[in-house]
């Protein structure tokens, strides 16, 4: 079991789980509870960690293994193609939002970005609370699964909300976000889901000090980021013209703030529709 274990990078737990499946085994198990393989025994444990490693559960590539149709196997390596090709598609998503990160970050050195006119592309937004609570329902938790399985092709991001008319209160909802160009790794078709779309926007780095809440019910994030936002565009004769976001960037790192002091905060990348 050692050996074979080691000549195909598998854990004896792993060579368990195969024979769960596989009706046939080409090697024996003896009283002591001892495998005992040969040559066979190793092709046909490679032929199933093969197919296994291709996209497919255990259960099914041992199915497909187990099936002496030429047409079966050649099915199976065409929906494994498709699966390693969503694969490519999704670390390629993974290293472009890697970039954006990096560009955000960078800019902060050696002291604190300004803001800037930026075209924003569209993108999709799965708003995860509701009254304070973190989606509940079914299928409320297994689209959040998935969208989360996908990081960091899909990032953290938080929709501001204005509490009354005056835009003196401000408060924030927690989310996950994906560009329109990546959508297809996620799905969107819910009712959770928010298409945003492309926009002109002011955008900067902001610094949330000291971070320590459990949830946005009881925190005032939207008051300190959003505090220098709202100066600058009123500074400049500008007005909002749609719902602002925040994109996590990186947590507790120490920085320069606006006014030149070091600080130590969680950084958001804002996002201010103007007209």
């Amino acid at each position: 079991m050692k050996e074979i274990c080691q000549f195909l990078g598998v854990s004896s737990t792993t060579i368990r789980n195969y024979e769960r499946y596989l009706k046939e085994r080409r090697y024996e198990v003896l009283d002591s509870g001892h495998r005992k393989f040969t040559g066979s025994s190793f092709t046909q444990l490679y032929d199933l960690r093969f197919m296994s490693k291709i996209g497919m559960s255990i259960q099914d590539a041992a199915a497909v293994c187990q099936d002496d149709s030429i047409a079966a196997r050649i099915q199976a390596y065409v929906q494994g193609e498709q699966e390693i090709r969503l694969q490519i598609q999704y670390l390629k998503a993974s290293l472009r939002e890697i970039e954006e990160v990096k560009k955000c970050l960078g800019a902060l050195e050696p002291g604190q970005a300004s803001y800037s006119f930026t075209n924003v592309p569209g993108f999709f937004y799965l708003e995860c609370e509701r009254d304070g609570k973190l989606l509940n329902r079914p299928d409320e938790m297994e689209l959040m699964k998935e969208w989360t399985a996908k990081i960091p092709a899909v990032y953290y991001m938080n929709r501001d909300v204005m509490e009354n008319s005056s835009g003196s209160e401000w408060s924030y909802r927690m989310g996950l976000a994906i560009s329109e160009e990546h959508s297809f790794l996620v799905p969107v078709n819910h009712r959770a889901v928010l298409h945003i779309p492309a926009k002109t926007c002011i955008t900067g780095i902001v610094i949330d000090e000291n971070s320590q809440s459990l949830s946005s019910s009881d925190y005032r994030f939207s008051g300190t980021c959003l505090r220098n936002a709202l100066e600058y565009l009123k500074q400049n004769n500008l007005e909002l013209a749609g719902q602002v976001f925040h994109r996590m960037v990186g947590s507790m790192l120490t920085v320069k703030d606006s006014k030149g002091n070091v600080v130590t905060g969680d950084l958001w990348y804002g996002l201010y529709p103007v007209k």
